[in-house]
């Protein structure tokens, strides 16, 4: 229907507004306003899931579950997501991040602070780490004596996966890298696994210190104690002694008299 005032208009100035003021036309500029409200704000879609056909609390319906993330199609979008690049992550957090994978690396060949580095020299700087990390995958140590004690650790535990993944799975962008699930799995995983051997050092660092300290002073406790024990067991020797040479004194001394008499 139209609005009233067209309604009420004059027949001769109906059709003009009939051409201004139709239901589609109102539809349309409410609908670009919503837009431009929509395009100032960040909004966040929240997908709710019924956990069960019952309506009874702390019941959770597996089943049920998965049916409406496969019907929804949330499912199908993560397998889509999963097979193109869904980590995303800055130059500079990822730098950080995964920097110690290539610890054996100097500081001449590839810097560990980047804080005072633009932008492309942060960019360059991934795409050489990437470099060197899938030319390095291969490469082991062979001298173990030259190793230091956290690179034995590493070896005395569970190896992660290998860094074997194309160099196509890690793209890097002008702010941001992308990396598929399978290159992120594997970086994240020997980071842990670095981070879990360098934990293992300090630990065992820490409990050397208050072991060694605890068996110092333990030494020193048993040396007091014997210390304490051999002058008891000296004096009382001493004393031993004293009264022996007090006896043969006394007794020289009667049998002198004796013989004076």
């Amino acid at each position: 229907f139209p609005p009233e005032d067209v309604k009420s208009a004059s027949p001769k100035g109906r059709r003009s507004n009939l051409q201004a003021k139709t239901v589609g036309m109102q539809f349309k500029s409410q609908l670009v306003g919503l837009m431009k409200k929509v395009e100032l704000t960040d909004p966040h879609y929240i997908r709710c899931l019924k956990p069960n056909d019952s309506a009874k609390p702390k019941t959770i319906v597996r089943r049920r579950m998965t049916e409406q993330l496969r019907y929804s199609g949330v499912l199908e979008a993560i397998r889509v997501a999963r097979m193109g690049f869904p980590v995303r992550l800055d130059l500079n957090l990822f730098f950080k991040r995964y920097r110690l994978l290539l610890q054996n690396q100097p500081e001449i060949i590839l810097a560990w602070n980047i804080n005072h580095f633009s932008s492309s020299q942060i960019q360059t700087a991934c795409t050489k780490f990437i470099d060197l990390l899938l030319s390095s995958k291969n490469t082991k140590s062979q001298d173990r004596r030259e190793t230091s004690r956290v690179i034995r650790i590493l070896h005395s535990q569970n190896n992660p996966p290998a860094l074997d993944f194309a160099s196509s799975d890690v793209q890097v962008g002008l702010s941001k890298i992308f990396l598929r699930k399978s290159a992120h799995d594997i970086l994240e995983a020997n980071r842990v696994f670095i981070l879990s051997a360098t934990a293992t050092f300090l630990q065992s660092a820490v409990r050397c210190h208050q072991k060694r300290t605890q068996y110092l002073n333990y030494q020193d406790a048993a040396g007091y104690v014997q210390r304490i024990y051999r002058g008891y067991k000296g004096r009382e020797r001493w004393w031993k002694l004293r009264e022996d040479v007090a006896a043969d004194l006394l007794t020289n001394n009667i049998r002198m008299l004796l013989v004076q008499n």
